[in-house]
This record gives C-alpha cells, sequence and structure tokens, in this order.
C-alpha cells in the first residue's frame, strides 16, 4: 500500500474525528480505510444498536425511508459491542424489513416489534460447542415476536471454504425443517427461499 504525507495527515485528522465523536468506542483500522472514509465520509452514517439510533433516505419517488438499529448478539468477549440488526421502515408503500444475519438473538429487545418481512438464516452453522449462525428454533421464535407475513432465507452457509476450521463447522437444519417447524406454529407466514443472483419479488401489497 503506498500512502503520501497529505493522506497519512488526512486519514489521522479522521481518526481523531472519530475519536473525539465516539470517546468510548475502541477504532483499529487499515490507514487506507480510514482514507476511504474521509473520502466517503459525508456519506457514511453510523448508527449505535444499543440506543436504537435511526436515519431517514430518501427513494426515488421520494418517500422516506427510516433505518434503525437494534441491538444484536456479541460475537466475541462479553464486553465486545453487539452487532447490528436493522429494521427498515418504507413511507410509500407502508412496509417493514428486519435483517439480522445471525439468528442469536440474547441481546434483542424484539418484545412488540414488528415487521413485514424478516431476513434470517434458518440453517445453524455450528463449531464443537459454539453457534456461528443459528436458526431452526430460533427462526420460529423471532417469527413468533416479530409477527412477519415473509419470511426470506438467507444462505450463510452455502459456500465453499477450506482448512481446518472449515472442516469444523457442521450444518443443522435445513429450509424445509425450518418451514415445517414454522408451519405448526405460524401457519400464515410464508417462506420465500431466494435463488443467488436472482431478484426476489415479495408481493407485499398483494
Amino acid at each position: 500500500m503506498c500512502v503520501s504525507t497529505a493522506q497519512c495527515e488526512q486519514a489521522f485528522s479522521v481518526q481523531n474525528h472519530i475519536k473525539d465523536k465516539y470517546r468510548n468506542t475502541l477504532t483499529i483500522a487499515r490507514l487506507d480505510a480510514l482514507i476511504r472514509i474521509d473520502l466517503e465520509g459525508p456519506e457514511v452514517t453510523y448508527l449505535e444498536p444499543r440506543t436504537g439510533e435511526s436515519t431517514i433516505l430518501k427513494a426515488k419517488n421520494g418517500a422516506n425511508i427510516k433505518i434503525r438499529a437494534s441491538p444484536g448478539p456479541i460475537l466475541g468477549p462479553p464486553w465486545q459491542r453487539p452487532e447490528n440488526g436493522y429494521f427498515i421502515e418504507v413511507e410509500n408503500p407502508k412496509f417493514s424489513i428486519y435483517y439480522e444475519p445471525h439468528c442469536i438473538f440474547e441481546n434483542a429487545k424484539l418484545e412488540g416489534e414488528r415487521a413485514d418481512i424478516v431476513l434470517t438464516p434458518v440453517v445453524q452453522q455450528v463449531l464443537p460447542g459454539y453457534v456461528l449462525v443459528s436458526g431452526q428454533e430460533d427462526a420460529v421464535k423471532v417469527t413468533e415476536w416479530l409477527k412477519p407475513k415473509f419470511i426470506v432465507t438467507m444462505k450463510n452457509g452455502d459456500l465453499d471454504a477450506k482448512g481446518i476450521l472449515a472442516s469444523m463447522v457442521s450444518q443443522k437444519g435445513t429450509n424445509e425443517s425450518f418451514t415445517e417447524l414454522l408451519s405448526k406454529k405460524l401457519p400464515e407466514t410464508e417462506v420465500l427461499d431466494p435463488v443467488p443472483g436472482v431478484p426476489l419479488e415479495v408481493p407485499i401489497c398483494s
């Protein structure tokens, strides 16, 4: 990586700005990443999941799109900051989406929340004694909380991985077993199984 003196000064200026704004946040980043943040700074909005911070974007039709962070799992030591989940609320046509890519909700505050569409993994990815990505019964649980019209299944485990650690990861459950579990609890919720690379149409207005 080649970085000029001017770029270094620029990056350290950005780093100091981040430290001033988020004093309790430990920041470790490559120098070129900080430069990229500075170049794109006006377009970057940080959302704190623990306080439910939100931001408003404008759709092409002029409607508001509200993006609100929610606490996801803590993947690491207990003092680590939680991962983000997101509620996306669209004004026109009116619908809402919940997205969290681990299906682990011990820190989430989802009771009383609602979403029309939930994006979640349904097949578990497990190391011996540790759940990397949950699904199955936990995916049914989040469906019971949020009462969506549609579940869009995520393909977290559909990849080619090599190495010692990859050989230790096992999958538990299938899309079919999740659909069967869900049908016993919320038969009115429809499961949509997207094909990678193919646009998925969700009939939210029907």
